[in-house]
């Protein structure tokens, strides 16, 4: 509720009006404030008290538990009709891959995902997720790269409809994703995701009981490439350190093994 009052708030009135960008929107909407003793949001917060701020300052009760989404039948049976005629091997798990993303300081790239499912093909069903335009340019070309190498995996681009896109994320065994949007599905869906980040610290995005279920987990750029300071929403201050390029292929695939070998995440105390 928090991140969609913050978003709403942005997207529907500030920007439009005032073109602020994404960074400006931040700093706008995460101060916003009526009253003077609400206390100015800081970066070292959670992500969540942008919202939580928003919603103190209008006086709206604030509910912190996690949603659950429930969809009309006619969606659930046109994806699981789409889901049939994509052909699963029914033996393998199935693990999607959301491989697109808009800032390069969260970019995990297209060769990495080309080497993870070279590696764990045999084991798993992987299937593309995405929308239309650049998702669908840049998971066409994985697809080819893999067909070029006798691998075959599954495309899912452009080929759901928005409503249709949670419902079949909640459908799948794994997802792997880079901090984005279809990361916060994951989430919201349940589904076990291994997200990889750039710049901003996980705990700040996750929700806060995220440990509970063992379903959710991380690698951080920052735990393999220390001293990267960066500007706290969007790119390095050192653009050698851009990207994801200290989070290697082995280090995923470990992590999805390892989830699979014990039905759960693990986590270091």
């Amino acid at each position: 509720l928090a991140r969609s009052v913050n978003q709403v708030t942005y997207l529907n009135k500030l920007n439009c009006r005032f073109h602020l960008g994404y960074l400006g929107g931040f700093k706008v909407t995460s101060n916003f404030k009526l009253f003077s003793d609400i206390e100015k949001f800081d970066i070292n917060k959670h992500f969540s008290y942008v919202g939580f701020n928003i919603c103190n300052s209008l006086n709206l009760k604030i509910d912190k538990t996690l949603m659950s989404m429930n969809y009309p039948s006619s969606v659930v049976n046109n994806v699981n009709k789409f889901k049939k005629n994509l052909q699963f091997d029914d033996s393998k798990p199935i693990i999607g891959l959301n491989t697109n993303v808009h800032w390069e300081s969260r970019r995990w790239s297209e060769d990495n995902y080309i080497s993870l499912v070279e590696r764990l093909y045999d084991k798993f069903n992987f299937v593309l997720l995405g929308g239309p335009g650049p998702d669908e340019i840049l998971n066409n070309y994985i697809e080819k790269n893999l067909l070029d190498k006798g691998i075959k995996i599954f495309n899912s681009t452009s080929k759901l409809k928005l409503i249709e896109l949670p419902q079949f994320i909640s459908t799948l065994d794994f997802m792997i994703t880079s901090d984005s949007g279809p990361m916060h599905i994951g989430i919201l869906m349940r589904t076990p995701t291994l997200a990889l980040f750039g710049p901003i610290d996980p705990n700040l995005r996750f929700p806060f009981d995220y440990k509970k279920n063992h379903i959710i987990d991380y690698l951080w750029y920052l735990d393999y490439a220390k001293g990267g300071v960066y500007d706290y929403h969007s790119e390095y201050v050192d653009k050698n350190m851009n990207g994801l390029k200290a989070i290697s292929v082995e280090f995923v695939c470990e992590k999805t093994l390892n989830f699979f070998k014990n039905n759960k995440f693990t986590y270091i105390k």
